[in-house]
């Protein structure tokens, strides 16, 4: 959902209750892939916001024959 925030003056998106981001990818190989990295988010409330640490992922995805065509 899109608010306006007063306390930093915009608009924001808001994620009530649960979010799910999906992110597609496409493998160009037929050999295994890792993907790795970090995400970070904030949760605030009419107070103040906290910034919990980042966290890391990493997944591995094995690809076809298919891949590199």
């Amino acid at each position: 959902v899109t608010e306006f925030d007063k306390t930093i003056d915009l608009n924001v998106l808001v994620h009530y209750d649960k979010a799910v981001f999906t992110q597609r990818i496409k493998l160009n190989s037929p050999n295994k892939s890792k993907i790795a990295g970090t995400y970070e988010y904030q949760i605030c409330d009419n107070v103040k916001c906290e910034f919990p640490p980042k966290d890391e992922f990493a997944v591995e995805l094995q690809g076809s024959k298919t891949c590199s065509k």
